[in-house]
């Protein structure tokens, strides 16, 4: 499984990619370019901060709390992902003529925001995970399709199914839990409270994205 230092590592690869290609491709409009601007420059410093902290450099955060600079990191993407997801809605027919966006095209534009809030919410779900293996539990009371093989030991395949497993309750308006159905038997502990809380967020986030492309489909 990956850890914190190695999710530190691929982030500043891709913080600092994102910046070049933001200022090379530049959007046509100012508002969103220097958003996403100052979203991937904001990512790099955090990222640079805990590297820092990391090889004892810098000494500005408390040790216990140093991870929480990469679960936060992650959490922001998954932010940006909803904040472009919107940007779409509300502008896609003028999205076609801008080139941070132009070379997706419109059905690549849809299953790349899907793709990407999938793979962000396992990197998150992964991450807080070894901070705090308490925030999933497995769950004896649905029929799932996969087994978690040791609930003590999560690998990085359990956590993408249960990210998987919440994104198709969420796009089915929850009809999988109302028959206690599930493509794995984890899901998130209840008792655990800010983690329950983003799998509230990010199945709601889910919910409206498809009643969006409903809403865009019928146009």
């Amino acid at each position: 499984m990956l850890t914190i230092f190695d999710f530190a590592f691929f982030l500043l690869i891709s913080s600092v990619t994102a910046v070049i290609a933001t200022v090379q491709q530049p959007s046509n409009s100012a508002v969103r370019q220097n958003a996403m601007l100052a979203s991937h420059v904001l990512t790099t410093m955090v990222v640079s901060l805990f590297l820092l902290e990391h090889f004892g450099i810098t000494h500005v955060v408390e040790p216990s709390q140093r991870d929480f600079l990469i679960i936060g990191t992650l959490a922001w993407l998954g932010i940006g992902i909803i904040a472009l997801t919107v940007d779409l809605y509300f502008n896609f027919d003028t999205l076609k003529d801008d080139p941070s966006y132009a070379m997706f095209g419109r059905g690549g534009l849809a299953v790349g925001m899907l793709i990407l809030g999938i793979l962000a919410m396992t990197a998150l779900t992964i991450a807080w995970y070894q901070v705090d293996p308490q925030i999933l539990a497995t769950r004896g009371n649905v029929t799932f399709l996969y087994a978690t093989p040791n609930p003590q030991a999560i690998s990085a395949l359990d956590c993408f199914l249960f990210a998987l497993d919440q994104t198709q309750k969420a796009m089915l308006f929850d009809i999988s839990e109302v028959y206690q159905f599930g493509i794995t038997d984890l899901g998130n502990n209840p008792q655990h409270y800010s983690f329950s809380t983003l799998c509230l967020v990010y199945r709601t986030y889910f919910s409206i994205f498809v009643i969006a492309i409903a809403l865009r489909l019928m146009r």
